[in-house]
């Protein structure tokens, strides 16, 4: 399948008979359009109706972004896009495209009556016993095919499908996306096809001894292995062949054999498997016992899994953002931090300096050194607390605001939020930086002398 054709998950034969058919996917999407007249293929109790999520074989789903809108290949897919313009498009890039650039507006109502086919190998490639290296030619012709004599599935949208207000991420591709039945009932055909048959025959046309005296240009040598070049049939896939004539022939050579095998249905092993955990804690349970099962004694390096956490990685560069804002915040802070601290240190010296008489009253009346010391910075703490706990509080009131503007405006709750814990611990902060502020002060004013300190005015 391309970018734009997709499968859906919970939608298989195991998942009909345990009722949890499609319902990850209602959970995510809603169901678009109005009322329609409807008849389901292949199911003579479907009947009419509304738009519905898929019942059988013969149904699929397409996904439309959140303006209802859908991608150029889209349509060229289900067949609005005619293929010339599409091509032109796509060949001259869309700032030299010369033709109609105008919106596409089509009706849900045209989406529904079409019929769309999936063809089996069969029926588009055709073989040919007379061939000399490929026996196989590929077909564009489809007038003359028809689904009744088993050469494909016939399938028709049976409803559009928009994520919900207020998601973000969804499972399904945007585009065409079938059931699993689906898509099992056609790679079981595709996998006994004649063309698969011939490209996984041992002495079928995979590959070809090189005849003598052929020369191999240098570009293709590194496809030969054991006097063999591989080979692939005439097949319009993709860009991961390359030809070059010989004896007036073109020859196929495909970079892997594997790769063709499943562009044609022939090899129904999983590229990968897609996990959709309910919330995130099942995301964090799912990610330990992976961790768990490659770090078991004894794992061999092959028999590890390789995974990747689309959220966790979006959220990662999300975190990363956030941790550099952070820190430049942080520094900006401390920079404060420094100039306040010696804003406090300052003033605590001119409260010595302004009752120097009163510390030489204390004195006389029999305060020691360390009597005096403590005073101050007693003084120094209660100053400290008193600014942390009035910080906290502003801090609190002004989250409070925020938030509620914030969810006003994107519908996101708790951005602007501070833990108790790290509230806590500025609190202390604000009371461990008074506290070495007024140490100095605290010391000079500890080491006045008495009498001089009497005689001040």
């Amino acid at each position: 399948f391309t970018d734009v054709l997709g499968v859906m998950p919970g939608t298989s034969a195991s998942a009909r008979s345990a009722e949890r058919y499609g319902e990850y996917i209602l959970s995510q999407y809603d169901i678009l359009a109005a009322d329609r007249e409807f008849e389901g293929l292949g199911d003579e109790n479907h009947g009419k109706g509304t738009p519905h999520f898929p019942q059988n074989v013969h149904e699929a789903v397409l996904v439309v972004g959140d303006n209802n809108d859908s991608t150029d290949l889209t349509l060229a897919q289900l067949g609005f896009l005619p293929e010339t313009d599409f091509m032109a498009l796509f060949n001259m890039g869309e700032e030299d495209y010369t033709g109609d650039k105008a919106p596409m507006e089509i009706d849900f109502e045209d989406i529904f009556s079409k019929e769309y086919t999936l063809y089996y190998n069969d029926a588009v490639y055709t073989k040919d016993d007379n061939a000399f290296t490929t026996p196989f030619t590929y077909s564009d012709e489809k007038d003359d095919l028809s689904v009744t004599d088993e050469e494909g599935i016939s399938v028709r949208i049976s409803a559009v499908l928009r994520l919900k207000e207020g998601r973000t991420y969804g499972c399904l591709t945007q585009g065409i996306n079938f059931t699993e039945e689906t898509v099992a009932q056609y790679m079981e055909h595709n996998k006994t096809s004649e063309i698969v048959e011939w490209m996984t025959a041992e002495t079928g046309g995979a590959r070809m001894e090189i005849p003598a005296g052929m020369e191999i240009p240098k570009e293709f040598q590194k496809y030969i292995t054991d006097n063999y070049i591989y080979l692939s049939p005439s097949i319009h896939l993709n860009d991961n062949y390359s030809a070059f004539p010989y004896m007036g022939l073109t020859l196929n050579v495909t970079i892997s054999q594997e790769k063709v095998l499943r562009a044609l249905g022939g090899d129904d092993s999983p590229n990968g498997i897609y996990i959709y955990p309910t919330d995130f804690d099942a995301k964090e349970n799912v990610l330990n016992y992976l961790d768990a099962w490659n770090t078991m004694e004894g794992r061999e390096e092959v028999d590890k899994i390789t995974y990747t956490d689309r959220v966790g990685l979006l959220m990662g560069m999300m975190q990363t953002m956030l941790d550099v804002i952070t820190y430049v915040l942080v520094a900006f802070t401390s920079i404060s931090l420094v100039v306040s601290s010696v804003m406090i240190g300052i003033i605590t010296y001119v409260s010595v300096v302004e009752r120097v008489k009163e510390i030489g009253v204390l004195r006389s009346l029999g305060a020691r050194k360390m009597d005096i010391r403590n005073l101050f910075n007693a003084e120094t703490f209660i100053i400290g607390l008193a600014a942390g706990l009035i910080g906290v509080g502003v801090t609190y009131i002004l989250s409070a605001v925020i938030d509620l503007i914030i969810f006003s405006l994107s519908g996101i709750a708790g951005i602007a939020s501070l833990p108790p814990l790290t509230a806590f611990i500025m609190v202390c902060v604000s009371v461990a930086l008074t506290l070495i502020s007024g140490l100095i002060p605290a010391q000079a004013a500890a080491k006045k002398d008495p009498v001089i300190a009497l005689r001040t005015e």
